[in-house]
């Protein structure tokens, strides 16, 4: 309790700390929190998991200095966990502190262990298949085992390749890599050309596969069936079809070859999911997927969907959009949830709560004609949906968000719009400042 305090209290005093520097999240939220504490105080233990899986190895090394820069300067008790492949910048950056190392995956028994794996995935299989009691043989078993290089991810995801089809014959074709292209990201191309290659022969239905991969890789929030079927519902493929009939279509023929990467739930309301990290970061790394056509361009999908939110919420947004009598009543209520649901589709909440993030990210590299298009809705939406929007992120408990994003914009049109847009700004600013009053649990206080 005495460490939650502590780092509640560093939040409370740096409201901008999310957007802040590396070093000084560091300092606020681990130095002067700990600091805080006294000197009795129970032993504390920090626990810092796959730091080689960061998104950027430079933020990884940062952290690492950080860590060897302020750990001896604590008075409290503090002991460090840290889990992480030997990969050679980590390494280097660890080395100034004596650290006491363990390996944890010494290569036999973890061979053991992914056979055992693999043995049990191939009995599922078999049991879905019908397939004969001697399959695999010994050897393919062995083989599968030494290509899996000790990685648990690929065995999982091979075991997902062989289920979703022929079994045999995926077999087969995984046998069959030459040893050069074994690893994790051979197998994921190997899955992702199959289905790529199903995509190209309908157009359509294959930008429809690009956009929905694309999604998967950038979008902030999670994304189900039915949110897609919200964003795509103008696509041609969908016109005047119902939300049942989009969302099986998804399932089934546009994303249904990809289930060995993609986490797809039964319920269309659920969460779709990259299987692991290591996906996305195969797709959004040129040298590593080989460029076109399974290359994710980051920004240009930010930049269609800051559009498809910004579309739709023009379209969707409207004042007391829930249709309430009773302005008055809380939003926590029963009655008004029960309205949400009926009003504002899940979709048109992952619009209202992602686009500040996509527009952002899709201004890093854009052109300046698609800059121009996206910043025309932005600007749309600020003259005449501002408060519309309010009024949604508070239907939906995303208030404190909201005020977040109210600075964020602010920030970022001083810094790159200031003078082109002094209305614009002036309006963000205005609308953060009067955040900074508490905004009640009603949609009354938002509407008057």
């Amino acid at each position: 309790p005495e460490v939650k305090e502590s780092i509640l209290q560093s939040v409370g005093e740096n409201q901008d700390i999310g957007q802040a520097r590396l070093q000084d999240q560091f300092q606020a939220l681990f130095v002067r929190s700990l600091g805080r504490l006294r000197n009795t105080s129970p032993p504390i233990l920090l626990v810092v998991d796959a730091l080689d899986e960061c998104a950027d190895v430079n933020y990884a090394v940062n952290f690492v200095g950080l860590l060897n820069r302020f750990l001896p300067s604590l008075t409290v008790n503090i002991k460090v966990l840290l889990t992480t492949r030997p990969e050679a910048p980590l390494l280097r950056a660890l080395e100034p502190t004596p650290w006491h190392t363990k390996d944890l995956d010494p290569m036999a028994a973890v061979d053991g262990d992914i056979a055992k794996f693999l043995q049990h995935g191939f009995l599922k299989i078999r049991e879905r298949h019908n397939l004969e009691e001697d399959w695999p043989s010994p050897d393919n078993l062995r083989d599968i085992v030494h290509m899996s290089q000790g990685l648990f991810q690929w065995a999982h995801t091979a075991i997902n390749y062989m289920m979703e089809g022929s079994p045999q014959d995926r077999l087969q074709e995984l046998l069959d890599l030459p040893s050069i292209c074994q690893g994790m990201d051979n197998l994921y191309l190997q899955i992702l050309s199959k289905a790529f290659k199903k995509a190209k022969e309908n157009p359509v239905r294959g930008e429809l596969f690009r956009h929905l991969l694309g999604a998967l890789v950038v979008t902030p929030y999670p994304i189900s069936l039915e949110i897609f079927a919200y964003l795509y519902a103008d696509h041609p493929t969908f016109r005047n079809k119902p939300l049942e009939n989009i969302t099986r279509y998804l399932r089934l023929e546009v994303l249904g070859d990809l289930k060995s990467l993609i986490h797809i739930p039964d319920k269309p309301t659920d969460p779709i999911q990259l299987m692991h990290t290591s996906v996305r970061d195969l797709l959004v790394d040129n040298t590593r997927c080989g460029g076109e056509p399974y290359s994710v361009n980051v920004t240009s999908n930010h930049h269609y969907l800051a559009l498809k939110c910004l579309q739709l919420m023009e379209h969707d947004l409207k004042t007391n959009v829930c249709a309430l009598n009773n302005l008055s009543k809380p939003n926590s209520d029963a009655g008004v949830q029960d309205l949400v649901e009926r009003y504002v589709p899940k979709g048109l909440q992952y619009c209202c709560r992602s686009w500040p993030i996509h527009l952002v990210q899709s201004m890093l590299e854009v052109s300046e004609g698609l800059a121009e298009s996206i910043l025309a809705k932005f600007k749309q939406l600020s003259k005449e949906k501002l408060l519309a929007w309010l009024e949604v992120m508070t239907l939906i408990g995303e208030t404190q968000a909201s005020l977040e994003v109210a600075q964020r914009m602010r920030l970022w049109l001083q810094e790159h719009l200031d003078e082109s847009e002094p209305l614009l700004t002036a309006l963000w600013g205005d609308m953060w400042s009067t955040s900074i009053l508490p905004i009640g649990d009603s949609t009354v206080e938002i509407i008057w």
